[in-house]
């Protein structure tokens, strides 16, 4: 006598026990059924693909926007900037040597300091990646890849903004814009 029930499930696993043959109706008929569940799954996966990337696509769009307003916030910020030189170098020769600027001296060094620091061309292609970005999100290939390349040159157009400027406005405008990067970045980690 054994003590336990044994259940069709114990009988099952055990090897040999219970056999069986199916046909090929039997076969079909299965075949049928699973691929009408199958046929429904894939329907859903795709539905909720096609709705994933909508949202996706709107912060997107959203985020390049943002970098978009901030291009343009630097273009206004570099307005102006050799006079900032210009009393930022006065100021920093006066309190340190306590003496009389010599003019031409101070242009010179205000020429000299506003070629380092000019930020022109990483604003050039910062709108240009930007631009970019939004070509390849348009297009029906698949781009993965490509828009990940263009968060890195984002990005690092940003550092060297932030690295060339003496301006506090312009460096936290150019670490929003690095924010903004890494956020689009996670968010492309998602598209093929």
């Amino acid at each position: 006598r054994i003590p336990d029930r044994i259940s069709l499930d114990t009988l099952s696993k055990m090897k040999d026990v219970l056999k069986y043959r199916l046909t090929p109706s039997v076969n079909e008929k299965i075949w049928e059924c699973l691929k009408i569940a199958l046929d429904k799954a894939i329907a859903i996966l795709n539905e909720d693909r096609e709705r994933e990337g909508k949202n996706l696509e709107k912060a997107l769009v959203s985020y390049l926007q943002r970098l978009e307003n901030i291009a343009k916030e630097l273009h206004k910020r570099t307005e102006g900037l050799l006079e900032y030189y210009r009393e930022f170098l006065k100021k920093r020769i006066s309190d340190v040597l306590e003496i009389e600027v010599d003019k031409s001296r101070l242009e010179q060094e205000v020429a000299i300091l506003a070629e380092r620091a000019d930020i022109s061309e990483e604003i050039v292609r910062l709108e240009s990646h930007i631009t970019s970005f939004k070509r390849l999100m348009e297009s029906e290939k698949e781009c993965g890849v490509q828009l990940d390349f263009l968060c890195q040159e984002m990005h690092r157009e940003f550092s060297t903004i932030a690295a060339k400027s003496k301006k506090a406005e312009i460096t936290s405008l150019s670490i929003e814009g690095r924010t903004l990067v890494n956020k689009i970045r996670e968010q492309v980690q998602n598209i093929e």
